[in-house]
């Protein structure tokens, strides 16, 4: 069994590499007009209707037009699932038939980081920009206080999918060096800019008041950074420290 968690919010490139990682299968996604939606749309901004439910659970005996279905009446939007050669799924097969064409087992994974074998894979998975932002602040709402400190491999992996490339936390840390320096390049800032959106977005959501729960949408919040253990020779310990101002 596989679940998502998707909000307004939600980049379209995301739900998409979300659905490949946790389901195993590819999936289109529709704008209004009925052409491919662009990955950097939201899904608020292409939807019909409010989402019913942010959550959809998938089982490998599930029909793909179940699947489809489910993403029409509930989010709003249409969507078909791939098969592995790229064309549309049969609407009458499983999505476990559909797996089995990308060489995975039936199941869908429950997490997203497992073989599909129920084995544990060698290489920690990398979050999404979703699943980075709930468990900061689900870290910060069992203890709440007046700052809040993200570490760099939450940062890199968040920037890495607001550039839509791999961000290290080698070059993280030099861009924010170099920022710091007033020596920052225009790729530098582009980094820091990615990095420090995370920042924002964690202290709207733990500071801030929901405005609209359905797209996930928060009072922005002013707030200062301080950034930690800016030492390319250490990378590994770059963090940054948030503060309510």
């Amino acid at each position: 069994m596989a679940k998502l968690r998707i909000v307004g919010q939600s980049k379209v490139g995301t739900i998409k590499a979300r659905f490949r990682e946790v389901v195993g299968v590819n999936i289109q996604i529709y704008d209004q007009s009925g052409e491919p939606a662009a990955d950097e749309s939201t899904l608020g901004s292409i939807r019909t209707k409010r989402s019913t439910s942010l959550e959809v659970t998938i089982l490998g005996q599930t029909l793909v037009k179940n699947v489809e279905a489910f993403f029409e009446d509930n989010y709003g939007v249409k969507i078909d699932i791939l098969a592995a050669d790229g064309s549309l799924a049969d609407n009458d097969v499983t999505l476990g038939s559909v797996r089995r064409s990308y060489g995975l087992k039936d199941e869908p994974d429950s997490n997203g980081d497992g073989d599909g074998d129920g084995n544990q894979q060698e290489e920690e998975t990398v979050m999404n920009q979703d699943d980075i932002l709930e468990k900061i602040v689900t870290e910060f709402r069992s203890d709440p206080r007046n700052k809040i400190i993200i570490d760099g491999k939450d940062l890199a992996a968040f920037a890495s999918e607001e550039v839509g490339q791999e961000v290290t936390l080698d070059q993280l840390c030099k861009a924010v060096s170099s920022f710091e320096e007033g020596e920052a390049e225009e790729e530098d800032e582009s980094l820091v800019d990615a990095a420090t959106a995370l920042c924002h977005q964690v202290a709207d959501r733990c500071w801030g008041e929901c405005l609209d729960e359905d797209d996930d949408e928060w009072e922005e919040v002013d707030i200062s950074t301080e950034w930690g253990n800016v030492d390319c020779d250490k990378s590994e310990s770059i963090f940054v420290t948030i503060y309510q101002e």
